[in-house]
């Protein structure tokens, strides 16, 4: 197992929500069982975290647990139903796991809540992307979906 840098416990993350988003992202470099560990003992003090239900999803599809990590990214959305990167990996999610409906309306809200923003908006959660290009990935993602008739989906 790799070691954490200097200064980095990866059994003590910090208490407040993006001192722990920050502490996960980076155990996660090292050892993302780990950084999932620590992510799920931060949301038990953060429950209401979509932030943190967001990175656990993310998280969770890394460990190849799809299941799970629908189940958090469904919790991102309860949380906050603005959250367009929340509707964008839910629909990434459930097209890999066949749900064809589930994931054209995740994109679609993905794409009416990005639309909704200035283009060059940064989007909570997308890791610097701005809200014109979320808008055009699920944009993309539907027409792909769209194009495939339902039989080979």
């Amino acid at each position: 197992p790799a070691v954490p840098p200097r200064g980095l416990d990866a059994s003590r993350p910090a208490e407040d929500i993006p001192g722990c988003v920050r502490h996960i992202s980076a155990v996660a470099n090292l050892d993302i069982e780990q950084a999932e560990t620590a992510c799920s003992a931060a949301l038990v003090r953060h429950p209401f975290s979509a932030e943190l239900y967001y990175l656990w999803a993310l998280l969770l599809l890394g460990l190849e647990r799809a299941t799970e990590a629908e189940e958090a990214a469904r919790r991102v959305i309860y949380l906050d139903r603005t959250l367009a990167a929340g509707h964008f990996l839910l629909g990434s999610i459930l097209q890999q796991a066949g749900d064809r409906p589930g994931a054209q309306r995740a994109y679609r809200n993905a794409r009416q809540l990005a639309s909704a923003r200035p283009p060059g908006e940064d989007v909570p959660l997308a890791d610097g992307e701005t809200a014109g290009q979320l808008a055009e990935r699920a944009a993309r993602q539907l027409a792909r979906l769209n194009a495939v008739p339902e039989a080979l989906s």
